[in-house]
């Protein structure tokens, strides 16, 4: 099974999403922040591009991605390096703060591959999870995405002396995607 992540980085310069091959999510994966379960070390990654302050460059640090996956959910481990750990800008703690001023992972899903709806998943240092629905209507009004949807997830965050590290679990039936999806 393959997974497209659609990030706002990809949409915004036209560019091919990156791939990754997702691997199995075996049963026992413990959702604490630092990916060190077997299955992380062989999973698949994809190294990211920079959304700010400059959209698209790389980053002077590595930010990694690796997806399981199960019938049931998704599960994905992000990487960020950072040799100044103890500099990280995280401040907020609340569900659907405002991330875009501190350090956060942001993933955006495009289940329909129509670049114009899709669901936000972002998570700072400190755990504070933000979720929102992009739709049509959140567009009328104004606004990218409507942080007012809600779904059941989970994410766990590590600390290291080499940066910040996020495991988020998303259950699929949460999710509306393409009947038949390959991808």
């Amino acid at each position: 099974m393959t997974l497209a992540l659609i990030l706002s980085v990809v949409l915004a310069q036209g560019q091919d999403p990156p791939r990754l091959r997702v691997s199995p999510l075996p049963q026992t994966l413990v959702l604490d922040g630092r990916m060190r379960e077997p299955v992380w070390t062989t999973a698949d990654s994809a190294v990211l591009t920079e959304f700010e302050p400059e959209l698209g460059t790389v980053p002077a640090e590595r930010t990694v991605v690796k997806v399981l996956a199960s019938a049931d959910e998704l599960v994905f481990g992000i990487r960020c390096d950072d040799p100044e750990p103890d500099k990280l800008t995280s401040f907020a703690r609340a569900r659907d703060a405002d991330l875009s001023a501190e350090d956060h992972v942001r993933i955006v899903l495009d289940p329909f591959l129509n670049e114009q709806s899709g669901y936000v998943f972002a998570v700072n240092p400190n755990g504070a999870r933000y979720d929102a629905l992009i739709s049509e209507q959140a567009q009328r009004l104004g606004g990218r995405e409507n942080p007012d949807w809600d779904t059941i997830w989970e994410a766990a965050t590590a600390r290291s002396g080499e940066g910040w590290s996020v495991e988020i679990r998303i259950p699929v039936k949460g999710l509306l995607y393409k009947p038949g999806l390959a991808e």
